[in-house]
């Protein structure tokens, strides 16, 4: 599993039992840690545990960078919630307690971050121009973000 920038972003570490080591601020996060020691993005989460384990961090596990990856932040489903309103769609998808964009018919689940891009693409072809040209250049950053989970 390959660790991006914006999965990076996402956790937040912790320090691990040893007396030596550890974060180096309240709040940091691991993109905070893979840029001080010079771990590139893309990097392998087995090379960024060794790493982190090495300075007395604790390492993450598959499950949490999945948990974090697939993510649609509270901003990002309020736009959704928002184009399917301005554009009269019949609402097929919602966004769960963790963050995930799931359909409401079940033909995509949203649980890895290829279905929460496809998912987010439907609602996006879905969206009228008018309603695209109503967002603000904000809004429409976020949904781009959305796609390069």
């Amino acid at each position: 599993m390959k660790i991006t920038k914006k999965i990076a972003s996402r956790l937040e570490l912790r320090d691990d039992a040893t007396p030596t080591g550890g974060k180096a601020f309240c709040d940091e996060h691991l993109n905070h840690f893979m840029e001080s020691v010079f771990i590139p993005y893309g990097s392998s989460l087995e090379k960024v545990n060794e790493a982190l384990k090495e300075c007395g961090i604790e390492p993450f596990t598959e499950e949490e960078v999945l948990e974090v990856s697939n993510v649609v932040t509270k901003e990002a489903a309020a736009i959704f919630e928002k184009i399917a309103r301005r554009s009269k769609m019949d609402c097929w998808f919602g966004i769960d307690s963790k963050g995930r964009v799931y359909d409401r018919e079940g033909q995509v689940k949203g649980k890895s971050a290829t279905s929460q891009r496809i998912l987010i693409r439907q609602l996006m072809e879905g969206m009228t121009q008018e309603t695209f040209n109503e967002l603000t250049d904000k809004e429409k950053l976020v949904l781009a973000d959305c796609l390069t989970i």
